[in-house]
């Protein structure tokens, strides 16, 4: 299981002449050996799938506060390195069971995986 603390910092917004645009606000590295294809957050959680065959799941400290106006710490809670046989694509946190998280991966399968002990 990785350790350590992982920042995120605010990025100043860019302004277009009265064109709504869109920068990354929050940047988390150093996690994934290779891209990360999908992120999903349920607070105070960030699940990511990444190319590298693996999903982690990280948690905001303190828990449930997402104030962009200050930097965020997330915390690795867990990495299953081969949760797929090849690239995961997709996760995906379950609306009505907060402990249950879905992965899509290039193996052609879905899987369904009960997150425990995390709180």
């Amino acid at each position: 299981m990785p350790s350590g603390h992982h920042k995120l910092r605010d990025a100043e917004p860019v302004e277009e002449e009265g064109v709504p645009t869109y920068v990354a606000t929050v940047t988390l590295t150093g996690s994934h050996a290779r891209p990360v294809y999908s992120v999903s957050l349920n607070r105070p959680f960030l699940a990511t799938g990444c190319g590298d065959n693996s999903v982690m799941v990280f948690r905001n400290t303190p828990p449930n506060e997402l104030d962009f106006s200050r930097d965020l710490d997330f915390t690795a809670l867990g990495r299953e390195i081969d949760a797929h046989e090849n690239d995961v694509n997709s996760v995906a946190w379950c609306p009505v069971q907060s402990d249950i998280l879905a992965t899509a991966g290039d193996d052609g399968k879905i899987k369904l995986w009960k997150i425990i002990d995390m709180m």
